[in-house]
């Protein structure tokens, strides 16, 4: 196989009703196998719901370089096995995503990448927030990205995944919104500076409200 120019990711939420302690405790070992690398395994309790109206669920995100890996993972006798300790499907969703480019979006330079912005050196946990949502009024979201995408560059932040308009695969579950995202900070407390600030807060949320609808969960990765 040759190299590809961007990761893919599997995002898996887990409903609160469900016990995933099992699925969350043996599953990242399982993907090491089939070259996933775990950011994330987080149980509910652990997961931040920034947006009103987010539902609680544990959240597994894993990244691999291939989608044949991803894939292989997914269809694995041991991956379905793990799916059944969790008792139910209901309410469960698993998305294969493709990630962005390494080498950033040529035709999106204001859209914080790994190839534009240089997180900092830490050895501690990076955290990850994931938005999903729908858009009414793209006038206004414009005019939110104005503001916003300047104040994830600074904090030394950026998206890994960026997907309008359904660019990937349901595995498990419904999926209904038209963008899904991933924006990697370099610590929880860089993500907080950033969505609790006044100029968050009083400028960029009042530019969005009433103009899509939006779930967003922050969580911490895994050390290293």
């Amino acid at each position: 196989m040759t190299g590809k120019d961007h990761p893919c990711f599997l995002y898996m939420q887990i409903p609160a009703v469900l016990d995933s302690g099992v699925y969350l405790s043996d599953a990242e070992s399982l993907a090491s196998e089939f070259g996933g690398t775990t950011l994330a395994s987080v149980d509910v309790d652990a997961v931040e719901c920034l947006e009103p109206g987010t539902p609680e669920c544990a959240i597994f995100l894993i990244e691999f370089k291939w989608m044949e890996q991803l894939t292989a993972f997914w269809t694995s006798e041991g991956s379905q096995s793990l799916l059944g300790t969790l008792g139910s499907d209901s309410g469960l969703l698993a998305l294969a995503v493709s990630g962005l480019p390494y080498l950033g979006l040529p035709d999106a330079l204001e859209i914080p990448t790994i190839a534009s912005v240089k997180p900092p050196e830490s050895s501690g946990p990076r955290a990850f927030m994931v938005i999903q949502g729908c858009v009414t009024d793209q006038k206004r979201i414009d005019q939110y990205r104005d503001v916003l995408l300047p104040m994830i560059a600074a904090a030394e932040a950026y998206y890994t995944a960026f997907e309008i308009a359904g660019g990937l695969q349901v595995l498990v579950g419904e999926w209904s919104w038209e963008i899904f995202a991933i924006s990697r900070w370099p610590d929880h407390a860089a993500g907080h500076a950033v969505w609790d600030s006044e100029r968050y807060q009083t400028r960029a949320i009042p530019i969005r409200t009433g103009a899509g609808t939006f779930n967003v969960h922050f969580f911490n990765g895994l050390a290293g």
